[in-house]
């Protein structure tokens, strides 16, 4: 009896349950919005630089500017950053006599909001590069040092083959993330 006067009552007076739906939407839309908004944040406890990065930052500074070119990673060959260099020179008017340095942010895991920044310094083709990096291993490991994720996590193994053509592979632990394994190989 009580379900058949609750239907009686939404299809006489729709009103309750228009307005019922209204702020459910309004929920629905605000949660997927904040959750989008903070998939794209990058936020940190701290930031570690490797020696190669700190070097770059230091030589760069003392040369007088710190100009950073973003750049999101693709091939990371000569041709990426040469075409990116020419870009930025257009768009931008990078001064030609001044230093540059390209910055990648990576962003592992979008739902870890609070990890340490990590900072690795390469050269990329003759081009300084700063990666960064933020991991969720270091946000779960707290009370341990920032692993370097070009050094492999104990677990994975190095093996080389004998012969003239000498080659190294790793076998990977299991724990690490795809992109983390592709790193140690």
């Amino acid at each position: 009896m009580l379900v058949y006067t609750t239907i009686a009552n939404i299809f006489e007076r729709p009103d309750g349950v228009k307005i019922a739906s209204v702020f459910i939407l309004a929920i629905i839309v605000t949660s997927v919005a904040s959750r989008a908004h903070r998939a794209t944040e990058l936020r940190v406890t701290g930031i570690d630089f490797d020696d190669r990065a700190r070097d770059l930052v230091s030589a760069a500074a003392a040369a007088g500017a710190i100009n950073l070119i973003a750049n999101m990673p693709q091939q990371r060959d000569e041709q990426e950053y040469r075409d990116k260099v020419s870009e930025q020179r257009a768009d931008n008017h990078l001064p030609v006599d001044e230093p540059f340095l390209f910055l990648e942010v990576t962003i592992t895991d979008p739902s870890d909001f609070a990890s340490p920044l990590r900072v690795f310094g390469e050269d990329v083709a003759g081009y300084h590069v700063l990666r960064l990096e933020a991991s969720t291993v270091a946000q779960r490991d707290r009370g341990r040092p920032v692993a370097d994720p070009r050094r492999p996590p104990d677990g994975c193994r190095t093996s080389t083959s004998a012969g003239p053509r000498a080659t190294r592979s790793r076998t990977c632990c299991g724990t690490c993330s795809s992109a983390t394994a592709r790193s140690h190989r």
